[in-house]
């Protein structure tokens, strides 16, 4: 019967890694399994978002008095007491004070002001989906 070395903490085994009795045997050592970095299990735990993720609409409420709409349609309505967003599938209304629309570019809508409500109005297909 063969007899296996085991790696030592240097890595090394018997003779060119192979066990002690080379005739015949032809078995290769066994070591211990090798370990995953540090920096594959960080970037394992923090993995990127889907992408699809960053194509859909998305708002960003600051309790400031400021949202940011991203990859908006259109506006359907604007006024110092509503700004109404097309989104697509879905429109979004938001409702307060003084509302002023500070940036608008390349989808981005950055709307200011006291907002008092935020409404979303799905369209009659849509909203049939959701009820099941």
């Amino acid at each position: 019967m063969c007899e296996r070395v085991v790696l030592s903490h240097r890595g090394a085994a018997g003779q060119n890694g192979r066990c002690r009795r080379a005739k015949g045997c032809g078995g290769l050592a066994r070591g211990r399994k090798k370990r995953d970095g540090p920096k594959k299990i960080l970037s394992s735990i923090f993995q990127m978002p889907p992408p699809e993720l960053y194509t859909g609409a998305m708002l960003h409420i600051n309790c400031n008095g400021s949202v940011q709409v991203d990859n908006s349609r259109g506006i359907v309505l604007y006024n110092e007491n509503a700004v109404e967003l097309d989104m697509g599938k879905t429109r979004v209304r938001l409702s307060g004070d003084d509302l002023a629309l500070e940036t608008v570019e390349k989808g981005i809508v950055l709307v200011r002001g006291r907002i008092f409500n935020l409404e979303f109005f799905y369209s009659a297909g849509e909203d049939q989906k959701r009820r099941g």
